[in-house]
């Protein structure tokens, strides 16, 4: 009975750390999905700077098209050429 109970606990935290990171979602290297948007800093054909739970993330690349956007999640599609994380420990390339 108590790993039934370790077990739950595990679940329930891995959903509250779920929760308040941002997910990052590609589809081949022309749609991006990104949950956990909190703002849009920069948006251009070949820049889009986003704020996330998680940090700020710089899309690179040619011809963007916001596709979809939602409270808290947007798409986008465009050829994408690199992808840069600022998280608030540094930075992940």
């Amino acid at each position: 009975m108590e790993n039934k109970h370790r077990i739950r606990r595990l679940l329930d935290t891995t959903k509250q750390a779920a929760q308040q990171t941002a997910v990052l979602e590609m589809s081949g290297f022309h749609t991006v999905y990104i949950e956990g948007v909190l703002d849009i800093l920069t948006f251009s054909s070949d820049l889009v700077r986003i704020l996330t739970l998680s940090g700020e993330l710089s899309l690179f690349g040619n011809d963007f098209v916001l596709t979809c956007l939602s409270e808290d999640a947007i798409t986008l599609s465009g050829a994408i050429h690199s992808i840069e994380c600022t998280a608030q420990g540094g930075k992940v390339r």
